[in-house]
């Protein structure tokens, strides 16, 4: 009998064990998924800085410049991936993040982009939606979910 208590007690201590590891895992896994979309936001962001920063108006374009700019192919836009959702549009770098925000409804990334590259509050897009913020976050949390799920799955 003290053998067996003893059987027990190892066996609930490795359950817990296992448990922690795999709690540990999955927050790893968040951290993980969060520092690839802030650094595909603040790409964007910067990537949206340089266009703009480079915008000229046609008056201060001479003949040279526009021959030069002729010459560009539409190859200069290959390494990037665009996402559409109603009327907001996203330039991704990562082919894996595209590919893994295609299994999110149009819903789903308008609320990701609204609430991570737009930096616009919950209220303001819950408003907007014309949906609640508790129907918000759970479209936000379902979302991200499936992303991980889908990033999971590519990595593998």
């Amino acid at each position: 009998m003290p053998q067996e208590k003893a059987m027990n007690t190892q066996n609930e201590i490795s359950r817990e064990e296992n448990n922690q590891h795999e709690q540990v895992v999955v927050e790893k896994f968040d951290s993980y998924i969060k520092k690839i979309i802030k650094n595909e936001i603040i790409d964007y962001k910067r990537k949206k800085a340089r266009l703009y920063s480079q915008e000229l108006s046609f008056d201060e374009v001479d003949s040279e410049q526009i021959a030069r700019i002729e010459g560009y192919s539409d190859d200069i836009y290959s390494n990037y991936y665009w996402i559409y959702a109603r009327e907001k549009k996203v330039c991704l770098t990562s082919q894996k993040l595209y590919e893994a925000l295609h299994v999110l409804t149009d819903l789903q990334i308008y609320i990701l982009i609204s609430l991570y590259i737009d930096d616009e509050t919950q209220n303001d897009v819950a408003t907007r939606l014309n949906i609640s913020r508790g129907s918000l976050r759970y479209q936000n949390e379902k979302a991200l979910n499936l992303l991980k799920e889908h990033l999971c799955i590519i990595e593998n």
